[in-house]
Formats: C-alpha cells, structure tokens, sequence
C-alpha cells in the first residue's frame, strides 16, 4: 500500500510495504530492493523485514527504524 524511492547509505533503492492482509496471522512485509556496484559486480541487494498483519502497526516504528538504520558496503 506503499511504495517510495528511498536511499539506503546513499544507495537510491525502491521501498514499500504491503497492504493488509486478509487474515490476521499473515505475513505483511516491509521490503526495500537496491542495485550496488561491489568487487565490480552490479548485484540486487534485497531487504525483507516481516511480522504477522496483527503485530504491524505495533511493530511498524521499530521495522521503519530497522530499515533506516541499514548499513549496505557498496
């Protein structure tokens, strides 16, 4: 239901969050996809941070935090 650029340790990359789910014991996900350039390689960098739809909102701050505060060699 989300979707934004976002830099990650001036690595531009595409974040977003997923709606909703149908049953509260799903899995919702906050996701961010970056490329980096590292021992000349261009590699799809991909972070995945989970809790079920129940426990997001509670936990929403602490996934943003998380995410923010990643640290990525390129």
């Amino acid at each position: 239901d989300e979707v934004k650029w976002l830099a990650l340790d001036d690595l531009r990359g595409l974040e977003f969050r997923e709606s909703k789910q149908e049953r509260p014991d799903d899995i919702r996900r906050l996701e961010w996809q970056g490329y980096r350039t590292y021992a000349g390689q261009t590699q799809l960098v991909t972070v995945i941070l989970s809790t079920n739809d129940t426990n997001f909102p509670k936990r929403e701050d602490e996934l943003y935090g998380i995410l923010y505060s990643t640290k990525i060699v390129h």
